[in-house]
């Protein structure tokens, strides 16, 4: 049977800290990059700066709460204008939202 060390998380939380210190505030940036802002999005990337999963892009989208889409063949789109409407606009919650308040 093999043994987990004792992790002292302080000292690692502290490595943690000089290693973010040492490093160029360019990488930095790089590792906390969105998406980069453009004039359309595919919906991974306005997932990904709004900071929501996909599954959950398609649940508002099922409830008439996503953004507006643009298609160009295949591909969706959703312009910078659609995607600040949707950050914007009031939303009543998801159903699954409302049902959990319900029962709880």
């Amino acid at each position: 049977m093999s043994r987990i060390p004792n992790l002292n998380i302080e000292a690692t939380l502290n490595a943690l800290n000089r290693l973010a210190e040492a490093m160029p505030v360019d990488a930095l940036s790089r590792l906390t990059e969105i998406a980069p802002e453009r004039d359309c999005y595919t919906i991974d990337e306005f997932c990904s700066r709004n900071s929501i999963s996909r599954a959950f892009y398609y649940l508002l989208k099922e409830e008439g709460d996503g953004p507006e889409e643009m298609r160009l063949g295949t591909k969706v789109l959703i312009t910078k204008e659609a995607a600040e409407a949707w950050r914007t606009k009031p939303r009543r919650g998801t159903k699954r939202e409302t049902l959990g308040k319900a029962k709880g």
